[in-house]
């Protein structure tokens, strides 16, 4: 019986290599927040936080659909240069699986990390598809992601993009910024630290 094999890992592609994620990993690797200088600032002061995985300029989001590849994606710059990032989600298992329907394959064979680490949508899809023999093609959404950016104090300009300028607060002391990024199937969270001091 002939059965069709698929892979329930994202894959971070660079020039030389490529290597396998979980889809929490690629996710995580995709809303990691930088700060754009030290981490210690002037009360008042404005500076930079981003999301370092490129994005267009100006975009909402580094993450974008790739109809070709039927997968969400982001890329990022790299040691050994730029990399892109399918990642393996809700909206890209039913797109497999039709595969296996159009071409009468009886049956699949899942491939992957735990099934903690999958997104739980996907087992969603295999269900689906398990029990009506067809599955249901979702394409997702630009608008579903999108970036929200969060401080602890201080204000932030222009909330809804991939990179943000913070204005630090002027009372001394320790803040955060966080950003959280979703793929259309959840929201992951990162957070960055920085260090308010009182001008000398």
């Amino acid at each position: 019986k002939l059965r069709l094999g698929i892979s329930l890992y994202s894959i971070d592609k660079g020039s030389s290599n490529a290597v396998l994620l979980s889809w929490a990993q690629a996710m995580a690797l995709a809303g990691q927040v930088q700060l754009d200088t030290s981490a210690e600032v002037m009360a008042g002061s404005a500076i930079a936080f981003k999301i370092p995985s490129t994005a267009a300029q100006g975009s909402s989001s580094p993450l974008s659909w790739d109809d070709s590849a039927k997968e969400v994606k982001f890329g990022y710059d790299g040691a050994d240069g730029l990399h892109t990032v399918w990642v393996d989600n809700r909206f890209s298992m039913p797109f497999r699986l039709q595969l296996a329907a159009d071409n009468g394959i009886g049956g699949i064979v899942l491939e992957g990390p735990a099934a903690q680490d999958v997104e739980v949508g996907v087992w969603d899809a295999v269900a689906r598809y398990a029990a009506q023999g067809r599955p249901e093609l979702v394409y997702p959404n630009q608008s579903q992601f999108t970036v929200r950016w969060q401080s602890s104090d201080g204000s932030l300009a222009d909330e809804g993009k991939a990179a943000v300028q913070w204005t630090a607060p002027s009372n001394p002391g320790q803040y955060s910024v966080s950003a959280s990024i979703s793929d259309g199937a959840a929201e992951f969270k990162s957070t960055a630290s920085v260090r308010v001091v009182s001008p000398t």
